[in-house]
């Protein structure tokens, strides 16, 4: 993967894609949020309340279908587009 800074001071922030939503999909982006910028691919789902878990999970910054009540990160961006995710990752890291 390629560094995103050539900060010499603080160890290289990589651009990661989790492909997947669910319950190991959200805490992988939990973790590796930690140091690093991800966007996490949702298959698009309405919720009951009418609004689609990709909104939801980028208003709330947790994922209300799977992991309620958990922050999953500032650097976190939600998304239905997977190739457009893929595309922008030149290096991606998948996970179910």
């Amino acid at each position: 993967m390629a560094p995103v800074n050539n900060n010499y001071e603080h160890p290289p922030k990589f651009k990661v894609t989790i492909v997947g939503s669910g319950i190991w999909g959200s805490v992988a982006s939990k973790l590796i949020a930690l140091t690093h910028e991800v966007k996490m691919w949702v298959f698009e789902e309405i919720l009951p309340c009418g609004e689609k878990l990709t909104d939801a999970i980028n208003r709330t910054n947790e994922n209300v279908k799977y992991l309620l009540g958990i922050k999953l990160g500032h650097n976190v961006v939600a998304g239905p587009d997977l190739e457009n995710f893929l595309i922008i990752r030149a290096h991606h890291l998948s996970l179910c």
